[in-house]
C-alpha cells in the first residue's frame, strides 16, 4: 500500500514540476506582450491627446506617464494591462468626439447598411446622418452613430471588422 500511495505521490509531484517549468517559460513572453501593447497604445494616445485633447486628458495621460515607473517594472502583466485599458478609455472618449473618426464610422455604418435589422429605421437614420454629417454637427452624428449601431446584428457586432469603430477588444 505504501508503494503505490508513494507512486501516487511521485506522478503528483512531476505534475506540479512540469506545471511550474511551463509557467517560467511562457511567464515572461506574456509580461513581453503586455508591455509592448502597451507602449504602443501610449504612443497612439499620445498622439492623439496633443491633436484633439482637453486639459483634463491631456492631465490624465501626464498622470500616467508618471507613475509609468511604478508599473511597467513589474512583473505582474495586469497591472500593465489595466494601466493600457485605461488609455485606452481615454483614446475613446477623444474618438468619440472627432468630426473625422465619426463621420469614417458613419460611412463604414453605411456600407453594413444591408446587414441591419430595421430597414426602413435604418434609412431614416442615414438620411438624418448625412444632414447631420454636412451641418458639421458631431453630436447629433454621434447619436445617429450609436443607433445605427443598435440596429446591426450581434454577429456584426462583434465581428473584428466592427471592433475598430467601438474599441471593444
Amino acid at each position: 500500500e505504501d508503494d503505490v500511495t508513494d507512486k501516487k505521490f511521485q506522478v503528483e509531484d512531476q505534475k506540479r514540476k512540469l506545471a511550474q517549468q511551463m509557467f517560467e517559460l511562457t511567464s515572461s513572453k506574456r509580461l513581453k506582450q503586455v508591455k509592448a501593447a502597451y507602449n504602443e497604445k501610449r504612443s497612439e494616445v499620445a498622439i492623439l491627446v496633443k491633436e484633439s485633447g482637453n486639459d483634463r486628458e491631456r492631465h490624465i495621460l501626464s498622470e500616467i506617464i508618471a507613475r509609468e515607473q511604478n508599473f511597467i517594472n513589474s512583473t505582474n502583466p495586469e497591472k500593465i494591462q489595466q494601466v493600457t485599458d485605461e488609455l485606452s478609455r481615454l483614446e475613446w472618449g477623444i474618438l468619440m468626439r472627432t468630426p473625422d473618426f465619426l463621420n469614417a464610422m458613419f460611412a463604414h455604418l453605411v456600407e453594413r447598411r444591408a446587414s441591419m435589422n430595421d430597414q426602413i429605421q435604418a434609412s431614416q437614420l442615414i438620411d438624418s446622418g448625412k444632414r447631420a454629417s454636412a451641418r458639421g454637427d458631431v453630436e447629433e452624428l454621434r447619436l445617429i452613430n450609436g443607433r445605427l449601431w443598435d440596429l446591426m446584428p450581434a454577429v456584426e457586432q462583434a465581428s473584428d471588422e466592427m471592433r475598430a469603430y467601438t474599441g471593444i477588444v
